[in-house]
């Protein structure tokens, strides 16, 4: 019921912003579902399903200036690979034993970082802007995840997982900078080490 009643105010406030956001908070409320209900029980589905929906969390953020959907779209891809990563690697918090789906999640991690290479150049962005940020973000989840490859417990996954999901702050810097605005890049990474604090606190896994 709680969750309902989230769902009805996200509806009726991206109504007031627009048509579009109406329509991608409705599209993410239906993947939502679909995971839950049917998609992380598949190993393939599931990471996709997960992915779409921040996929479409990046383009509701978009949608407060709808006519930048059609021409900056395929930002949108990011989150799509990187939280499909994140996703395989998650299916063997609980009893470990994934060192398959977390080999898989690594190279999901490199395309990824291709991918907003690709999308820096092809919008004639910042490389070198993007670079540094984007060192760290895949430096720290290579790291993570070759640990628990290595050592392949459900500990070592978790950590993994919880730095996925942390991460996600630097990879939303990543977009910023690539665009040639670093100082906001920076502003938003300082959001980093509140996220490592308030992960102490509760599972983000």
């Amino acid at each position: 019921m709680f969750g309902a009643v989230l769902f009805a105010i996200a509806l009726v406030c991206s109504a007031m912003v627009g048509l579009a956001s109406f329509l991608i908070s409705l599209a993410i409320i239906i993947m939502t579902f679909i995971y839950n209900g049917i998609g992380k029980q598949s190993n393939l589905f599931g990471p996709i399903t997960m992915g779409l929906c921040r996929s479409g969390n990046l383009l509701l953020g978009m949608s407060l200036i709808p006519e930048s959907i059609p021409a900056f779209w395929p930002v949108a891809l990011i989150p799509l690979l990187f939280i499909s990563a994140v996703t395989l690697t998650a299916q063997g918090e609980v009893a470990g034993n994934n060192k398959t789906t977390i080999a898989w999640a690594i190279l999901l991690d490199i395309i990824t970082a291709g991918a907003l290479l690709l999308i820096c150049f092809y919008y004639e962005g910042s490389l070198v802007q993007l670079s540094l940020f984007l060192l760290i973000w895949l430096g720290g989840n290579l790291f993570f995840k070759s640990k628990a490859i290595s050592h392949n417990t459900p500990a070592q996954v978790m950590k993994a997982v919880k730095m996925g999901v942390i991460s996600i702050i630097v990879l939303d810097a990543c977009y910023v900078a690539a665009f040639g605005q670093w100082k906001v890049a920076l502003g938003l990474s300082l959001l980093l080490p509140l996220a490592i604090i308030i992960a102490k606190k509760i599972k983000v896994t």
